[in-house]
């Protein structure tokens, strides 16, 4: 049975055996966020430090400044990154015993 047509929880269960969010799946989705949170920082530290000056700039969410063009590319390269990684998520959860 696919985890989208799962019923609820009734809160009567001691255990939860039915539903979504599992014991047993809330340590794959903890292992997940960090792995994705290590993912789409990695991109942002090689963008701004490899390909770029390393400068962080000031102010740069308040106006645009050439220095803060590094900050913006590694920040656009960590949102694509994550939209990715989420997607990528979104599809291994699909089915708890057949991720993948």
């Amino acid at each position: 049975m696919r985890v989208c047509q799962r019923n609820e929880h009734d809160g009567t269960s001691p255990h939860f055996q039915t539903g979504s969010l599992l014991v047993r799946g809330l340590d794959g989705h903890v292992c997940y966020g960090i792995a994705m949170a290590i993912l789409s920082f990695v991109p942002f530290i090689l963008v701004l430090f490899v390909f770029e000056d390393g400068q962080l700039g000031y102010k740069c969410n308040a106006g645009y400044s050439e220095v803060c063009d590094g900050v913006f590319r590694a920040r656009a390269t960590c949102y694509a990154t994550l939209t990715f990684l989420i997607l990528s998520h979104a599809i291994n959860c699909r089915d708890i015993r057949q991720s993948g």
